[in-house]
């Protein structure tokens, strides 16, 4: 019995936009609020294209991988600099544990 109460508080009973289009004060709050989603997305839309052109700016004058671009900007953005250089060290240390060192000294002599 307890559980049956639980749910149907937790249950939401939405409007369709049929109900909500016979209030027409609701009718327009639903379409003020599309119209600005709208809006924004169109913004994000040209900000990512404005990402866009910074990394590839960044690839033709610095000659940088633009994947490694990607990730510079993805660590300053969440601010995980630290994070992202223990999980690489962790990595280091797991790779050197199973090649016996050998890949690391393999791949400076790439270079």
């Amino acid at each position: 019995m307890k559980n049956q109460l639980a749910l149907a508080k937790k249950e939401k009973k939405f409007r369709t936009v049929k109900e909500i289009g016979k209030a027409p004060s609701d009718l327009a709050e639903l379409q003020e609020r599309v119209d600005e989603a709208v809006k924004l997305k169109q913004q994000i839309h040209q900000l990512q294209e404005d990402i866009k052109g910074l990394r590839q700016g960044a690839v033709e004058s610095l000659s940088i991988d633009p994947k490694m671009f990607n990730a510079l900007v993805a660590m300053a953005y969440n601010n995980n600099f630290d994070q992202k250089k223990q999980e690489c060290w962790n990595m280091e240390e797991a790779i050197d544990t199973i090649t016996g060192g050998t890949a690391i000294a393999s791949s400076a002599d790439e270079d």
